[in-house]
């Protein structure tokens, strides 16, 4: 394995990185690496090159459609205020008419009482079948 001789890359390379690129698109990736060290006297090698380039784009890119879709939820609220006053009005309106939660129980402890009909209760005696007469 080749020592390997790691050098950062310094902010002002990285925001000149593409138009330098672009300015000497015609060159191979290694024709760039060898052009990049004449100029900047920087060794940077064509994996290096390639996947800053490729970095920065990727950077840019997500930053651009981040920034979109905040504006477009930036956009969507305007656009519903009116709607969501009368969501909300709406929600209270429903919220209010449900019984509380203390009648529900209430309710539903009722309705599992057998009802108080005095021709469904029994009789206090009843004789089956084994009646003894003596």
């Amino acid at each position: 394995m080749t020592p390997h001789n790691a050098v950062g890359w310094s902010a002002w390379e990285e925001e000149n990185l593409l138009p330098w690129l672009e300015s000497n698109r015609n060159l191979t990736w290694k024709a760039l690496s060898i052009a990049y060290w004449q100029q900047y006297r920087v060794r940077r090698s064509v994996e290096s090159l390639r996947g800053k380039k490729h970095h920065i784009l990727r950077k840019r890119r997500d930053a651009s459609s981040s920034s979109i879709a905040r504006e477009s939820k930036v956009s969507k609220c305007a656009d519903c205020k009116c709607q969501g006053k009368a969501l909300r009005r709406r929600g209270k309106r429903w919220l209010n008419n449900l019984p509380s939660h203390q009648s529900n129980r209430n309710d539903s402890a009722k309705s599992k009482r057998p009802s108080a009909d005095p021709t469904l209760m029994p009789t206090d005696y009843i004789q089956l079948g084994d009646s003894r007469e003596s």
